[in-house]
C-alpha cells in the first residue's frame, strides 16, 4: 500500500518536473525570440536613421528650378563614365535623381521629392504639393495618348537639372567618342534645349507630330525605367537602390569620375 502511494507521489513529482522543464524551454524560446526581435528592431532603427541622413543643402523653394549649389560638373563626369563603360542612359537617370534628392536636408521630415502611396510630392513656392505618379512620369502605352507627352511634369526637372548636366557633358573632352545611342538619349532627356534632331525634326515635347514610335520609346526608357525607377527605389526600399549600385558596380565608376576631376 505504502509503495503504491510512493509510486504515485514519485509519478506526480515527475509530471510536475516535466511540466516545469517544458515551461522552462518555452520561456527560453520566448526570451530568444524577444532578443532576436530587439536586435532586428535596433537594426531597423539604425537603417532608418541612415536613410534619413540627407545632404547639407537647405531645401529650395522650387524642386524644379536650377540650383547652382548642386554638383552638376561632377554629375556630368559620372554621366560620361556611364556612357564610356557602355551602360544605358536610363541607368544614369536612375542614379542621378537619387543623388539629387540626397543633396538636400529634410524639411519638416519632407524630401525635396518623394513618393507616397502613388503620389509624388515636391516643393513649389516653398510649399509641398503632390500629383499622381503617372502625371509626373507619364503612363504606359503613350502611343494611344501622344498629346500627353508634353504634360509629363518631370520635363520641368529635366529642363532645370538635366540641361545643366547635359551642357557640361557636351563640353567634356572626347564627348563624341561616347556611343551615339547614349548621347542621343541624354540629349532627349533635356529636349528641346538640347536641340536634338529626331526623325528629321528638332524634337519638341509639345508637338504631337514629333511623338513618333522612336520618341515614345525614349520617353518610356528615360522617364519610366530611369527617373521613375530611381524615385521608387529610394523612396520606400533604400536597400533596393543600394543593391542595384552594387549589382551594376557603380561605386568604382563614381570614384573614377571624382579622381579624374581632382587630377585636373
Amino acid at each position: 500500500m505504502e509503495s503504491r502511494q510512493l509510486n504515485r507521489l514519485e509519478k506526480a513529482v515527475h509530471n510536475v518536473t516535466m511540466r516545469l522543464v517544458q515551461m522552462g524551454k518555452k520561456v527560453a524560446c520566448i526570451e530568444t525570440e524577444m532578443a532576436r526581435r530587439r536586435v532586428h528592431a535596433a537594426k531597423r532603427r539604425k537603417q532608418r536613421h541612415r536613410t534619413r541622413v540627407q545632404g547639407t543643402l537647405s531645401m529650395p523653394e522650387y524642386s524644379f528650378r536650377p540650383d547652382e549649389r548642386l554638383p552638376y560638373d561632377h554629375w556630368a563626369r559620372v554621366c560620361f563614365e556611364f556612357g564610356l563603360r557602355g551602360m544605358h542612359a536610363n541607368e544614369f537617370c536612375r542614379w542621378v535623381v537619387v543623388e539629387w534628392i540626397r543633396q538636400y536636408k529634410l524639411h519638416a521630415r519632407k524630401k525635396v521629392l518623394s513618393l507616397t502611396s502613388g503620389r509624388i510630392r515636391y516643393f513649389a513656392s516653398g510649399v509641398q504639393v503632390s500629383c499622381a505618379e503617372v502625371d509626373m512620369f507619364g503612363r504606359k502605352h503613350l502611343h494611344r495618348r501622344r498629346h500627353e507627352v508634353s504634360e509629363i511634369l518631370f520635363w520641368r526637372w529635366c529642363a532645370s537639372h538635366m540641361r545643366h548636366i547635359g551642357r557640361r557633358l557636351r563640353d567634356l573632352p572626347d564627348y563624341e567618342s561616347l556611343p551615339a545611342s547614349f548621347r542621343q538619349r541624354m540629349e532627349f532627356a533635356w529636349a528641346p534645349y538640347s536641340e536634338m534632331v529626331l526623325g528629321g525634326n528638332e524634337y519638341e515635347p509639345d508637338n504631337v507630330n514629333h511623338q513618333t514610335p522612336q520618341a515614345l520609346m525614349m520617353v518610356d526608357e528615360m522617364f519610366g525605367r530611369g527617373f521613375r525607377k530611381g524615385v521608387q527605389n529610394q523612396a520606400d526600399t533604400p536597400d533596393q537602390h543600394g543593391g542595384w549600385l552594387v549589382e551594376r558596380n557603380i561605386g568604382p565608376l563614381v570614384a573614377r569620375a571624382e579622381m579624374l576631376a581632382a587630377s585636373i
